[in-house]
C-alpha cells in the first residue's frame, strides 16, 4: 500500500529525500519560499511543488489534496 503524503514547509526536500525508496508518494509539496521551492524542484523534478502562504491556507484547501497524511517541517525561528 502506498501512502499519499502532503508535504508542508517542504524546504529543499528533506522529507522527500527520506521518503525515496519507501511506499510514500509525495502528492504535493508546498512552501512559502520561492528560493526553497526552486531548489526543491531541482532535487525532485517529478513532484508537484507549489508556493502558498501557509499562514493563510485553509484546512479545506489542504484536504482537497486527499492525502493520507500531512507532513509539516516548519522553519525554526529563534526566540528573542
Amino acid at each position: 500500500m502506498t501512502i499519499r503524503a502532503l508535504e508542508l514547509f517542504c524546504g529543499i526536500g528533506g522529507f522527500a529525500a527520506a521518503a525515496e525508496g519507501r511506499n510514500i508518494e509525495i502528492i504535493c509539496a508546498i512552501d512559502q519560499s520561492r528560493d526553497a521551492l526552486s531548489v526543491y524542484r531541482l532535487n525532485f523534478p517529478s513532484h508537484r511543488a507549489v508556493q502558498t502562504d501557509l499562514e493563510r491556507v485553509t484546512a479545506d484547501e489542504l484536504a482537497a489534496h486527499r492525502a493520507d497524511f500531512w507532513w509539516l517541517s516548519p522553519p525554526a525561528v529563534p526566540t528573542p
